[in-house]
């Protein structure tokens, strides 16, 4: 059984996750900025146009916006620690040493993208590990 979507495209999707509540959290900030009367002065008023629609929707930006940013951001953070995790732990021409820490290469390996997966079973081919 293949890896999920949420697996498979991790990064992009984080990428674009981060990209969208990043967008949502100035748009909520912007509209917190505007005041009561709802309008922007000075430089800030060339986006006027950005905010008018949202209304009371603005709410909802301020709320599930920063969440939403810091959510993704651990989700990409989580990402490039395993990866890097696992780039460590199967750097090694040491036989033993690899298999001492094989649970867990394969975990993070199952953690990750088919393309890690491919890279354990290489190293494990090059240091003639049968498993």
């Amino acid at each position: 059984m293949g890896n999920s979507i949420l697996t498979e495209y991790r990064l992009e999707l984080g990428f674009f996750l981060v990209l969208i509540f990043s967008i949502s959290t100035a748009l909520g900030v912007l509209w917190l900025i505007s005041g009561s009367d709802g309008e922007l002065e000075g430089v800030l008023s060339s986006l006027q146009s950005l905010i008018d629609p949202l209304g009371n929707w603005a709410y909802w930006l301020i709320a599930i916006g920063p969440i939403g940013l810091a959510i993704s951001l651990w989700w990409l953070s989580d990402y490039f620690s395993k990866s890097r995790k696992l780039s460590k732990l199967i750097d090694t021409t040491s036989k033993a040493k690899f298999i001492k820490s094989m649970d867990d290469i394969e975990y993070i390996a199952w953690r990750l993208p088919k393309r890690f997966k491919l890279m354990v079973s290489r190293k494990k081919s090059e240091l003639k590990i049968r498993k």
